[in-house]
């Protein structure tokens, strides 16, 4: 075709004959669409049409011209909404709620079910390895992109942030070779209503550690500490008994009253 295109009485460019037909055919699962996007510490953040079938998030990386200085690419954001839209069409929420035990209060009213406060677009994030995929292109956490995918690139952090049940919330500046316990101590240390097993260490490509693993873990840069409350149930049966002796008592005085003025 390049023969018939471009270059005149080419022997390529026969003549068409009545009833001949000629077909110019759509490339399979073209789409005009088909455009990713990436954004944050890249040289030439913005949407990309995808070029080729398989095309791989390190491709996107080189296309966008590389990391800026800046990057921290340990905490790249990998989004893909389809995620989320095949999980619901899998009737994820009636499968965990026909399989959840109803949970009753002290006052015998059902407490919420996970299927109703459950947030399924948080499932959208896919966790990646993003040294692994610069020393190993053929690595499995060098992803193909879809149609649609999002991808974030951060700066490089301020520090280790330190949330929740502690005496002082805030940003603790990175100190190498320091563990769990010392960023806590660096917040002032765990307050009297901390849930000390179960700490949580949200690693910067997503990745969550609990309890043991979250202290024994190596913390790095961009980590996320998070302490939660014990979870202490609020004694409803004491307000009850309140509540009901209050009862008791106007009705044990109504009572004297009433035998009084007999």
């Amino acid at each position: 075709m390049e023969k018939v295109l471009n270059e005149r009485d080419s022997s390529e460019d026969i003549f068409l004959r009545e009833d001949d037909n000629v077909f110019i055919r759509t490339i399979p699962r073209w789409r005009v669409d088909n455009a990713v996007v990436i954004e944050g510490e890249v040289m030439f953040p913005g949407a990309y049409e995808l070029m080729k079938e398989g095309e791989l998030l390190s491709d996107l990386m080189a296309r966008s011209g590389g990391f800026t200085t800046d990057a921290f690419p340990e905490g790249i954001v990998f989004l893909r909404s389809s995620i989320s839209e095949d999980v619901e069409k899998r009737q994820a929420r009636a499968i965990l709620a026909s399989t959840e035990m109803t949970i009753l209060d002290s006052l015998n009213r059902p407490l919420p079910k996970l299927n109703e406060t459950l947030d399924i677009k948080s499932a959208n994030r896919i966790i990646i390895n993003p040294n692994e995929i610069l020393k190993n292109p053929g690595s499995p956490d060098n992803v193909t992109l879809q149609r649609g995918d999002y991808v974030y690139v951060p700066r490089k952090p301020a520090g280790i942030q330190v949330l929740g049940a502690v005496a002082s919330n805030g940003t603790i500046v990175f100190k190498k070779g320091k563990n769990l316990g010392y960023f806590v101590k660096s917040s002032g240390g765990f307050s009297r209503n901390a849930d000390k097993s179960q700490t949580r260490l949200a690693k910067a490509n997503g990745k969550v550690l609990a309890g043991g693993a979250a202290f024994k873990a190596k913390v790095d840069p961009g980590d996320i500490i998070i302490v939660p409350q014990k979870l202490g149930r609020e004694k409803q049966w004491i307000k009850s008994a309140t509540s009901v002796a209050a009862v008791a008592t106007s009705v044990l005085t109504a009572f004297l009253l009433v035998d009084r003025m007999k």
